[in-house]
């Protein structure tokens, strides 16, 4: 999900990849903690190392109060997701396949898992 994280932060004028980034081992949103794989940080870092790092905290605290300002924070990675990557939409490949989805945030809880199962088509 970092390279559609990546599209909404520069769809949406928040950075790029040069702009500058602090990765936390760990960042809050709407009552649910997000962390690092091994707890990992670094400070004066930039988008891209947050990319090449997997700093998954740092695209959180890049995007989310920005697009709060916005009121866009619930809904805009979905929409990322649906219009430049085919997330969400009904793929015609010829087999069975599931094209995923990602749901508009609902706040105060974890969002539901996808399962591994394959939708026929």
């Amino acid at each position: 999900m970092k390279i559609v994280t990546s599209a909404m932060i520069m769809q949406h004028g928040l950075g790029g990849p040069g702009s500058p980034v602090e990765c936390s081992p760990e960042a809050s949103w709407k009552g649910v903690t997000f962390h690092n794989l091994g707890h990992s940080s670094f400070k004066g870092g930039t988008l891209a190392k947050a990319f090449r790092t997997s700093c998954n905290t740092a695209f959180l605290k890049k995007a989310l109060g920005p697009l709060g300002e916005k009121d866009l924070e619930d809904g805009a990675l979905g929409e990322t997701a649906r219009r430049y990557f085919g997330i969400g939409l009904t793929w015609q490949v010829g087999v069975q396949a599931w094209d995923g989805s990602v749901p508009v945030s609902r706040g105060e809880r974890r969002p539901p898992r996808t399962s591994a199962r394959a939708r026929s088509r």
